[in-house]
């Protein structure tokens, strides 16, 4: 609702026919998928030895429902990059194979983290994996990244790269950038800001905001039932593979869900169109301030906050359709 989808989906936009990939820590068939009959494929492993049923973390297996609440048509193409503790040490090698599939929307909520302001220019490793990314969106594949939790990365900040923060809505229904989701210009691009616009995610300390299905035990459904940094664990058991988080690791899927939607109703348009249909129509957020180590204000316009602001889907579905 928050996102504009419902009123996507009323008007027959759904994301059929899209195929999404995401590259993350694995995807556990939880019944929440199988009750609403997403279109999950099995899931290709990185890593060798490791299981494609499961996923140890749980990050993978809850983000994902962010797209098929935006785009619940599309179908899921999971890569497990992680090893059996859960570290996503197959994440690069995982990027390389979906590109490869040549999917039409590739998600990512992860990313390194470097000093910030950089003393100098990226490593040659990050230069090129950003050639990597470039080469995936020539390719026609829509590529999104989370702008990062108060990390600095070069995957968001790589031009033409859809890049998701945060903005939280609060009970009332009022719109303010998200105090967890890094925002910033970018140091190493001409004119590159990151992030392009945002999805829904909650405030420091935890962003404990949005209850997502996640394998029952697993690291986050623990952790998030506890009480950690002076509040209150989320409500839900230890095992009962529910958790209350987000993060611009759940914004980029909301995202990815978006560009979902378009390319469903609209097949054929270039990531640039993509994007340009979502920062078009976003919602304007003019509170708020981004994560305290960059901690720019949200102001009238684009800003380095919320970039153009919360993403409203069907109003991104009929720019598309108007304009291209």
């Amino acid at each position: 609702l928050a996102l504009g989808a419902i009123a996507a989906h009323r008007a027959g936009w759904l994301g059929a026919g899209v195929e999404v990939a995401m590259v993350d820590t694995g995807q556990y068939k939880h019944p929440f998928f199988a009750a609403h009959r997403y279109d999950v494929k099995p899931t290709v492993r990185m890593v060798p030895g490791t299981n494609g049923r499961k996923d140890p973390i749980g990050h993978g297996t809850g983000e994902s429902a962010n797209i098929f609440a935006v785009a619940p048509h599309a179908t899921l193409r999971p890569y497990r990059a992680s090893n059996e503790n859960g570290a996503l040490v197959g994440a690069l090698s995982g990027f390389l194979a979906a590109k490869a599939a040549r999917p039409h929307v590739l998600s990512c909520s992860w990313g390194g983290d470097g000093d910030y302001p950089p003393a100098g220019p990226p490593d040659p490793a990050d230069q090129a994996f950003a050639l990597e990314i470039i080469d995936a969106i020539e390719e026609g594949i829509v590529v999104v990244f989370s702008a990062g939790n108060g990390q600095f990365a070069i995957e968001p900040q790589v031009p033409g790269v859809l890049a998701a923060g945060g903005v939280y809505m609060g009970r009332d229904h009022e719109l303010r950038a998200s105090s967890y989701a890094s925002g910033y210009p970018s140091p190493w691009f001409v004119g590159r800001s990151v992030p392009d616009c945002s999805g829904l995610v909650g405030l420091l300390p935890r962003a404990q905001y949005l209850m997502l299905p996640v394998p029952p035990g697993c690291e986050l459904d623990v952790e998030e039932a506890q009480a950690q940094d002076g509040e209150p664990g989320d409500g839900t058991g230890g095992a009962d593979g529910w958790a209350l988080f987000s993060g611009t690791s759940a914004a980029a899927p909301q995202l990815a869900g978006a560009a979902a939607l378009i390319l469903g109703a609209k097949p054929g348009l270039r990531p640039a169109q993509v994007i340009e249909a979502l920062v078009r129509t976003a919602v304007d957020v003019r509170s708020g301030r981004c994560h305290p180590r960059f901690n720019f204000q949200a102001a009238l316009g684009h800003d380095s906050a919320t970039g153009a602001g919360l993403v409203s889907a069907a109003a991104a579905v009929r720019y598309a359709l108007a304009t291209f």
